[in-house]
């Protein structure tokens, strides 16, 4: 049986996707932030004949994220899908949303595939000399070094965005200054109580291949470790894969994101 799911279902549905709470930092993360029923964000369950949830779909505004075991319906999900106007992305673990491929959500739109991996142990981690934990009143100091990441895209509501997950308990900073300026950062993003994403790890161009960033990462993982979360990232760059991989981060799968 597959149902909206109401705030009556919190528990077991936290119970089913905490079976895996790497690939399912983002569902949690919601549920914990915003609860399982507004106004831009909603689940549905299926259900066995046993009342035990199978497979689970988060909508947050026009994004969807896919969790499900060896035995669910993706045509039922698939419909829900279908059924959305607009604009809207699809994302989960490969092996879960590459059901909906072959015109079984017709208009998924362009595939991208990251590794997801995930930290288990702090052995492998770098020291943590001279790295600070940023505060929301620091923040237009990182985007100063955002600003000189080719990669990072800024957009106008990012800051506040920023300052309200920093707020929240939803994301941490920790960076390395110089003269005042903030050199190197790594961030969380989607944190809760039981896992949190590296995000936002960088380096300013003229301080480059000094393990800086990795020194901020590593302390950034060894306190979360400390408090019990899961720490996992994405990364589609072997370069950085590599990175990742010395400080002891194992690939445990891949994840794919549609976007119509």
């Amino acid at each position: 049986m597959l149902r909206p799911l109401t705030e009556k279902d919190r528990e077991q549905l936290l119970v089913f996707v905490g079976k895996e709470p790497a690939v399912n930092l983002f569902i949690i993360g919601d549920v914990e932030t915003f609860g399982v029923e507004t106004e831009f964000q909603q689940i549905w369950g299926e259900f066995n004949e046993r009342g035990e949830l199978v497979a689970a779909m988060l909508r947050y505004f026009q994004s969807f994220l896919v969790y499900g075991e060896s035995d669910w319906d993706h045509h039922r999900f698939a419909q829900i899908v279908n059924e959305h106007t607009g604009k809207f992305e699809v994302s989960g673990r490969s092996d879960i949303v590459e059901r909906f491929e072959n015109g079984v959500i017709p208009k998924l739109g362009q595939k991208r595939q990251l590794y997801l991996c995930e930290l288990q142990s702090a052995k492998e981690l770098s020291d943590r000399n001279g790295v600070q934990h940023l505060s929301v009143d620091d923040l237009n100091r990182l985007l100063v070094l955002h600003d000189q990441i080719d990669d990072f895209a800024q957009n106008d509501n990012g800051k506040e965005q920023m300052k309200v997950s920093m707020e929240k308990g939803a994301s941490r900073t920790y960076y390395v200054e110089e003269d005042g300026k903030i050199i190197a950062s790594a961030s969380t993003a989607a944190e809760n109580s039981r896992s949190a994403m590296i995000v936002g790890v960088c380096t300013h161009p003229d301080y480059r291949n000094q393990g800086l960033a990795s020194r901020c990462m590593s302390a950034l993982c060894e306190d979360l470790l400390a408090e019990g979360k899961t720490v996992c990232l994405f990364y589609d760059n072997p370069v950085a894969g590599r990175i990742y991989k010395r400080l002891g981060f194992k690939d445990i799968g891949r994840w794919t994101i549609y976007r119509s």
